[in-house]
């Protein structure tokens, strides 16, 4: 059975980020599992070139514990009589990104601030920048503003490299579950890039899978990319943008342009960040 995983601080904004997680759960037929973090103190010696250790955190991880089945029943509560997938709750100590990179479930989501975009808070946020460089999965970044009506107009913001193979079979894969349109989306800079009249093609037998109807293509002109797919993701009403990345210095020279004022100013649209393959 897939795995959705929350990560929750038990903010408003993670409740937000939870609700869109079962939601997404109940059509994939998976699990919840709700996960946070406690803070392990540290004893130094005091000889100090000696190694810390950690105190007994019993206390700190009951507290947790208990914040997390309080999070649940407060789920359930908001479904009332909803059919919910089955909820579980795991808790440990340390900094979030580091207590996540030995799990692997089909799929991460997290809360995401609104006064910024989940795109701007991806490239220059450093919790979800960290989490995602730790992450084994794909995440899904939720903005506490979000509407929780389900996906069916999803955009995949496209460099067309064939490194993009494994990402692109799980927004496949993810669209499909949701029985959502998909777009995949590539902007080009029209002061740099040559066109290239077989792109569409080259991309569709090297990427895309071989359920090739449903997947639509389109690319867009411009020298600001983040521009570029927030423009084109207000005029059609999109959903969800997916994006796929090697490292987050890769996203961060890509929106380098848009800094500011010009970065992605759709703020209330979730990002589903994929890992190049």
């Amino acid at each position: 059975m897939k795995t959705v995983l929350v990560l929750t601080d038990f903010s408003k904004k993670a409740e937000h980020a939870a609700e869109m997680a079962i939601k997404i759960a109940v059509a994939a037929n998976a699990k919840i599992q709700l996960h946070s973090t406690f803070h392990a103190p540290q004893v130094f010696p005091s000889d100090a070139g000696a190694t810390p250790f950690f105190e007994d955190y019993t206390a700190e991880e009951e507290t947790v514990n208990d914040k997390l089945k309080e999070f649940e029943e407060r789920l359930k509560e908001k479904f009332g009589n909803e059919t919910l997938p089955r909820i579980t709750c795991t808790s440990a100590p340390g900094n979030l990104a580091d207590t996540i990179e030995n799990l692997d479930p089909w799929l991460m989501v997290m809360g995401g601030k609104s006064r910024v975009s989940a795109l701007s808070e991806f490239v220059f946020g450093s919790n979800t920048s960290a989490v995602m460089d730790k992450a084994s999965c794909p995440v899904l970044i939720v903005p506490e503003k979000a509407q929780l009506d389900p996906f069916k107009k999803i955009v995949f913001a496209s460099a067309l490299s064939p490194a993009e193979k494994g990402a692109m079979s799980f927004v496949e894969e993810f669209g499909s579950i949701l029985n959502a349109q998909i777009t995949v989306l590539h902007v080009t800079d029209k002061q740099t890039e040559e066109e290239n009249p077989d792109e569409q093609s080259i991309y569709y037998n090297g990427v895309v899978s071989g359920n090739k109807p449903a997947v639509q293509y389109t690319d867009v002109r411009g020298t600001d990319i983040a521009e570029a797919i927030n423009d084109y993701a207000r005029h059609e009403a999109i959903d969800l943008i997916a994006i796929a990345h090697a490292k987050r210095s890769f996203f961060g020279q890509l929106f380098h342009k848009s800094v500011g004022k010009n970065m992605v100013n759709y703020q209330d649209l979730p990002v589903l960040i994929l890992h190049k393959r």
